[in-house]
């Protein structure tokens, strides 16, 4: 990866989150994060933070949206091969590294949490593939995805200013003839979109939600395209 990752945040996944199988819906790659199998996912969240050494782990997560694509990408290989693509609010890195194990040419892993791409360095080492990072706010800064020829966005609709931003940028990419590959779970701020989101791309898979998933209430991962 092209950053200094941070040392003492690799030391603490080496030590307490071991490479474990991504998740049922996606075992062909290996991550350094939570799991129900884990001792920190049973205990108060305080407790585990202070563990952890760190304040908003996000990044130990493997979310839902991120699944969904990494698997719609793994079984459909031929949208990435060979082509750019852009992780939006990439997490772990799990997207990211489908994409690059199905023969994208170049595949940069999006994040303003320099810790989400310290662990996404970590992990695209547990997988033997070359991810890229980069820390610039993409959703502020549009004109940044002209040379990428894809772009995955998962789990990005959790609040209402970044739900209008990420739907803006998505909007530009699709002016722009980009391949656009969008996940959710259903979150609020997603179904409120939801309109404009069938407006200009078809829902084009859905996946179960794997049991290892923090939030309640949602039982499938919908993936939404412009590219059949």
């Amino acid at each position: 990866c092209n950053m200094t990752v941070q040392k003492q945040l690799i030391k603490t996944v080496l030590q307490l989150l071991p490479s474990v199988q991504a998740s049922a819906l996606v075992p062909e790659i290996q991550l350094s994060i939570l799991t129900s199998n884990h001792p920190l996912w049973h205990v108060p969240y305080e407790k585990a933070i202070e563990t952890l050494g760190t304040v908003d782990p996000w990044w130990s997560f493997f979310w839902p949206g991120g699944q969904g694509l990494a698997r719609y990408i793994l079984d459909n290989r031929y949208l990435v091969r060979n082509k750019r693509l852009l992780d939006i609010g990439c997490g772990c890195g799990g997207c990211s590294i489908a994409a690059k194990l199905c023969c994208a040419k170049h595949v940069t892993a999006n994040d303003i949490d320099e810790e989400a791409l310290t662990a996404v360095c970590h992990n695209a080492i547990l997988n033997a593939v070359q991810i890229h990072v980069d820390k610039r706010n993409f959703l502020l800064e549009n004109k940044l995805i002209s040379n990428y020829d894809v772009l995955t966005i998962g789990d990005m609709f959790y609040d209402e200013e970044l739900a209008q931003q990420t739907w803006n940028l998505i909007d530009n990419a699709l002016d722009q003839r980009k391949i656009v590959l969008l996940a959710d779970p259903g979150r609020y701020y997603f179904t409120k979109h939801l309109d404009d989101i069938k407006r200009r791309l078809k829902q084009v898979a859905e996946y179960p939600v794997d049991q290892d998933y923090i939030e309640v209430g949602f039982n499938t991962i919908k993936i939404f395209s412009n590219k059949i």
